[in-house]
């Protein structure tokens, strides 16, 4: 999903499934048009009682879950529990890996994709779309969708 301000794409916010340790865990991450972290809602998870289940923890006087927070201003593509400076929870470093990792992961896959269909759709005449608006859609989207495939190695 795209994110504006006056107009002006902002960011981006990226729905990812990962497998937790006793569950999967959706969540959503935002990210700004370079790619770096804006925020995480976790949408559901089923994590152990009192372990994985504090990625959704919020600490007293805090009002976001603190796991998640730490986030916040690294760059999606490069996250992980060792080198980006991600604490991971004691004794649920499956759950924490799993969020962060499933965000980087997902995160890179999406800028790929997305750049790829900036790049083409940046080409298209300002004009096209409204000669045959149905017939320039349908090929403009399964031509990103082509290009994008290849670009991930897919097809």
């Amino acid at each position: 999903y795209a994110a504006f301000s006056d107009n002006k794409l902002i960011g981006y916010v990226i729905p990812v499934e990962t497998q937790g340790y006793s569950s999967v865990i959706r969540l959503l991450a935002g990210i700004d048009t370079k790619g770096v972290m804006l925020g995480v809602a976790i949408l559901d998870q089923n994590e152990t009682p009192g372990l994985g289940s504090q990625i959704t923890e919020i600490k007293y006087g805090q009002n976001l879950p603190w796991f998640t927070r730490q986030l916040s201003g690294k760059k999606a593509p490069d996250l992980n529990l060792s080198t980006s400076g991600v604490q991971a929870i004691t004794g649920a470093t499956i759950s924490s890996r799993a969020v962060v990792e499933g965000i980087s992961k997902k995160a890179v896959e999406f800028l790929k994709i997305e750049s790829l269909a900036m790049l083409y759709v940046e080409d298209l005449p300002l004009s096209e779309p409204f000669l045959n608006p149905d017939k320039n859609l349908k090929q403009s989207v399964n031509k990103i969708i082509e290009l994008s495939l290849k670009l991930i190695g897919t097809n």
